[in-house]
C-alpha cells in the first residue's frame, strides 16, 4: 500500500506525539498513517513524510536519524520539540543538524520546532546546579525556561503547526 502522507515520530515525554497527532488530523482525509519510529516499516511507501523528533543533545534521537538516512527521492518535512523556549537561532541550528541526516535527493519541505515540557529530573538537576553555580542568573534562567516549558506545546504552538502543515501541502500541490 502507498499512502499519500506518513507521519513517523519518536516521543519521549509525549510532546512530539501531541504534534504528530495534530499533523495527522490537519492533513486532508486521504490515505494517511501515523506510526512511532520503532514500528515504522521501511517497505511502506508514502508521497509525503512528516518526521518528528525530540531533541537529544542538540540532534534528533538515533532512531529518527536512521529513518531519515533511508529516505531517498521523497518529500520530507521535519517537526519536533525541545526544552529551549522561543529561540529562532537555536531552532535554526537544530534544523540544520537534523537535516544533515536527510539525503540531498529528497524534496525538503521545511521544519517546525517548538518548546516542550521536560522531565522533572531535569529541573532537579538545575536546582542542584544552582547551589554551586558561579553565575546563578544563568541557572535561574534555565529554571525559568523549564517552568515555561511545562505549558508547551500549547494552543498557539498547535495553530502554528497547523499553518506549517498547510504550507507544506501548498508547496506540493502548488495551491
Amino acid at each position: 500500500m502507498k499512502y499519500d502522507s506518513m507521519i513517523i515520530f519518536s516521543s519521549r515525554t509525549g510532546n512530539t506525539e501531541k504534534l504528530a497527532e495534530k499533523i495527522f488530523f490537519s492533513l486532508p482525509k486521504h490515505k494517511k498513517d501515523i506510526v512511532r519510529a520503532a514500528q515504522w516499516d521501511a517497505k511502506v511507501e508514502a508521497n509525503v513524510y512528516f518526521v518528528g523528533f525530540w531533541v537529544d543533545k542538540g540532534d534528533c534521537p538515533p532512531d529518527i536519524a536512521g529513518i531519515l538516512q533511508t529516505l531517498h527521492g521523497k518529500k520530507v518535512a521535519l517537526f519536533g520539540t525541545c526544552g529551549e523556549g522561543d529561540n529562532p537561532g537555536y531552532y535554526e541550528m537544530l534544523e540544520g543538524t537534523v537535516k544533515k541526516h536527510l539525503s540531498e535527493d529528497n524534496d525538503y519541505l521545511g521544519c517546525f520546532l517548538c518548546q516542550g515540557k521536560m522531565p522533572m529530573a531535569v529541573r532537579a538537576r538545575y536546582e542542584n546546579m544552582l547551589e554551586n553555580a558561579q553565575d546563578k542568573a544563568i541557572v535561574q534562567k534555565m529554571l525559568h525556561n523549564f517552568d515555561e516549558g511545562l505549558l508547551h506545546p500549547d494552543e498557539r504552538d498547535l495553530k502554528n503547526l497547523e499553518r506549517f502543515v498547510q504550507e507544506c501541502m501548498e508547496k506540493i500541490t502548488g495551491k
